[in-house]
């Protein structure tokens, strides 16, 4: 955050006044001369998040994690179960360039190479071969040192190496590990088939569909496959990845809980498939769709995320976007439907009004967050605490939801 700190004399009287970006706070009398003191700015600031169930991480451009909210297996790595309800130091090193959370685990990558994971457990999703008891502290996975991208889906995970080649653990379940079966449990990190072209990885945090994009562009998914969310015609679990989005070029994907997929080309097209009972697909309706179609008309989206059934998304514009349903406050548009009535939500993207310079938006169960590019990166949180989740970051007890994205949070 800049800070401007303006020394004012007045009558033999020292005031001061501190201009923030975000408001401007002013001690003001009449006569005053004004000299201005510019203090260092600190250069480190957000360049990542990701949100669980009701707890986020982060990542500082020093290499530092932090993380809030809700910590009831580890998921937080501290050493305890206890919630947080401020931005807490995650791990004494500051040598980490990766992090991602699902439900109930969290991975990492350090500037090594080396991968790391903490959390539930329950199905060997940390990858340290056991299976069964939660861990609470940063432990290490294997000794490779050749990790590129690695993400925590739901009681499983999936990553990929810097030679491109495709890797899963945890549970087989619906064939999410991606490894031609479905049932049982794979410990420690295998390889996916054969291939050496994979590019991005995108999973849901407590879901268990996956999906992969090529070096050359092309849209491939297995495991869960209910309402066609997976985006190829048909209802079936897949057990290994199939192409889904023909010859297009794909950039990003994001999937809800609720069985809903939508995705960004590399036209900067926004696509969608499968359930929308509350308009999360933003066709304009509530019908499920057995095959992708466009969302609209507009060619510069960047970024999207969906939770469950409700979605932020930015444009290369740096506007914020959302629709769905809003029960919690999440959409940051300064409204809250709490009864989730099929009549309050909204079925086609709508602008959030106040947001700009948006770089990345993600949604949780109950809240969401977004970064910004200017102002240091900064963070700002919209939804509610639900209780002692502290979900926001912003201390503890919020008993009101945050309809705005007026919380902000800077790097400690």
């Amino acid at each position: 955050m800049n800070r401007k700190y303006k020394r004012l004399k007045t009558q033999g009287v020292w005031l001061f006044a501190i201009s923030l970006s975000l408001g401007i706070s002013s001690c003001k009398k009449e006569k005053t001369t004004t000299e201005t003191v510019t203090p260092e700015v600190k250069e480190n600031k957000w360049v990542s998040m990701s949100t669980g169930q009701s707890h986020t991480v982060a990542l500082g451009s020093d290499g530092s994690i932090w993380g809030w909210g809700h910590n009831a297996t580890g998921q937080l790595g501290t050493g305890n179960t206890n919630s947080i309800s401020t931005p807490a130091l995650l791990s004494a090193e500051r040598d980490w360039k990766f992090i991602n959370t699902g439900y109930g685990h969290t991975v990492a990558i350090k500037t090594d190479g080396s991968l790391w994971a903490w959390g539930e457990n329950t199905s060997g999703e940390l990858g340290i071969g056991t299976k069964g008891t939660a861990v609470n502290t940063p432990t290490r996975v294997g000794n490779d040192t050749d990790w590129k991208m690695v993400l925590a889906g739901g009681n499983y995970t999936i990553a990929i190496k810097n030679n491109n080649t495709l890797w899963s653990w945890g549970t087989h379940s619906s064939g999410r590990l991606g490894n031609g079966q479905s049932t049982g449990e794979t410990l420690t990190p295998v390889q996916v088939g054969a291939e050496s072209d994979w590019d991005k990885i995108f999973t849901g945090n407590n879901w268990g569909a996956s999906f992969a994009i090529k070096k050359d562009g092309t849209l491939y998914a297995w495991g869960v496959n209910q309402n066609g969310m997976l985006g190829n015609g048909n209802t079936s679990n897949q057990l290994s990845p199939v192409l889904v989005g023909g010859s297009s070029k794909y950039k990003m994907v994001s999937y809800g809980r609720a069985r809903g997929t939508l995705a960004i080309k590399t036209d900067g097209t926004l696509w969608a498939v499968g359930r929308n009972s509350r308009g999360e697909l933003g066709i304009g309706n509530m019908d499920t769709q057995a095959n992708w179609v466009q969302v609209g008309t507009d060619k510069n989206w960047n970024t999207v995320s969906l939770f469950a059934r409700t979605v932020l998304a930015t444009k290369t514009d740096g506007s914020l976007w959302g629709w769905g349903e809003n029960v919690y406050g999440e959409l940051g548009n300064g409204k809250i439907n709490p009864s989730s009535e099929v009549a309050e939500t909204i079925l086609s993207p709508v602008q959030i009004a106040g947001q700009s310079s948006v770089a990345d938006a993600v949604v949780g169960f109950n809240f969401s967050v977004i970064r910004k590019n200017s102002n240091g990166g900064i963070l700002f949180v919209a939804g509610s605490d639900m209780g002692a989740f502290y979900s926001l970051g912003k201390g503890t007890g919020n008993t009101k939801p945050i309809l705005s994205f007026s919380g902000h949070i800077y790097l400690p």
